[in-house]
């Protein structure tokens, strides 16, 4: 089982390669309670890296739902799920100063990072 130190870095990197191509073949989260019991006794690396983003993706959505985590959920959509490109562009997007910006990404990770926790727990 991972430590929550790493298991937060991992959600960070994570994060990084969730757009990339082959982004998530070497995230420790692949290794964790909840990805594999999402893709099941045996699964492969590519079939672990696509439970990993559809658990990525699944978690930032809950966050959409609850009314204090909204702009924390944006922040992460317009910089990781659906990327603006760039974080001053996302900022733009958000309509926010960098620094407003930046504290919801920071409150987004910090949020998704403890839901994704939880369920690791839970797994």
């Amino acid at each position: 089982m991972l430590d929550a130190e790493t298991f937060a870095a991992g959600v960070r990197e994570a994060l990084r390669g969730l757009g990339r191509a082959g982004g998530l073949r070497g995230s420790v989260l692949l290794h964790s309670r909840a990805v594999a019991s999402r893709a099941g006794r045996g699964a492969g690396p590519d079939d672990r890296a696509a439970s990993l983003s559809a658990l990525l993706r699944e978690t930032a959505a809950e966050l959409q739902a609850a009314p204090r985590d909204r702009r924390a959920h944006r922040a992460l959509h317009h910089t990781y799920l659906q990327p603006a490109g760039t974080q001053q562009r996302a900022a733009d997007l958000l309509g926010l100063p960098m620094s407003t910006y930046r504290r919801h990404l920071a409150a987004g990770v910090s949020r998704l990072t403890e839901e994704l926790w939880r369920r690791e727990l839970d797994s």
